[in-house]
């Protein structure tokens, strides 16, 4: 059909999709994954603390807002008519901001894609909401940051400081699970074991992967039959 047309276009057929690698069991957006409530509890609390401080810097980024952070790079001389910009960016500060952004956040944004995309093939409630969470704090880390860079950076060390500072909320599902495998090791362990059993069911696995494994199974099969021991 259509859908299919489009794989073929895209070459998803051709791509393995491991839930458990995509989602990152590093995570605590792997809880997602089960349907336990107290590890779903501690994925949206990652999620809402990212957002929440997200905002913070959105809210300082916004000129109308009362405590904004903004910083005025025009100085207007008594003397001129002409205002100076003390800013010294550049295109070469942008395009180093940029490079970052890309290197550090399209992984999880493809990851978060790969989640919505085998929600869809495999009509998984659970990866659908692991994808959108995790692709819409990337987007927002995105936006934050240059917004924020927009509203106070004079220069590209500037840039390049508050991206790497904003880039750091990105990792709290990460510093989250840290903590829960420090004062519960025992639980961390049993619910990842869990998720795996859970994850394994949702992978996907491409058409010329399943040939190979036909074939490899095939081969094995006429090497059993072959055997010595056998006859």
């Amino acid at each position: 059909g259509m859908f299919g047309k489009i794989k073929r276009w895209l070459g998803l057929r051709d791509i393995d999709i491991c839930v458990q690698k995509t989602c990152g069991d590093d995570s605590v957006y792997f809880f997602f994954i089960t349907k336990r409530f107290v590890p779903w509890f501690f994925a949206m609390l990652a999620a809402s603390i990212q957002m929440l401080m997200f905002a913070l810097f959105i809210f300082a980024s916004n000129f109308s807002y009362e405590n904004n952070d903004w910083v005025y790079s025009f100085r207007c001389p008594r003397n001129e008519l002409d205002c100076i910009d003390n800013a010294e960016i550049g295109i070469m500060g942008w395009l180093l901001f940029f490079v970052l952004m890309i290197l550090t956040l399209a992984p999880d944004l493809i990851k978060g894609m790969k989640l919505i995309y085998i929600a869809v093939i495999k009509s998984s409630f659970h990866c659908l909401i692991a994808g959108f969470v995790l692709t819409s704090v990337t987007l927002t880390a995105a936006a934050t940051s240059f917004l924020y860079n927009q509203a106070t950076a004079q220069s590209p060390t500037e840039v390049m400081a508050n991206a790497v500072i904003l880039l750091f909320i990105n990792d709290v599902d990460e510093l989250l699970l840290t903590v829960l495998s420090t004062i519960r090791p025992a639980w961390i362990n049993m619910i990842q074991e869990e998720l795996q059993r859970n994850a394994k069911k949702l992978d996907i696995v491409s058409e010329r992967s399943q040939m190979l494994l036909a074939y490899s199974a095939t081969r094995d099969g006429d090497k059993i039959l072959n055997h010595p021991t056998v006859q």
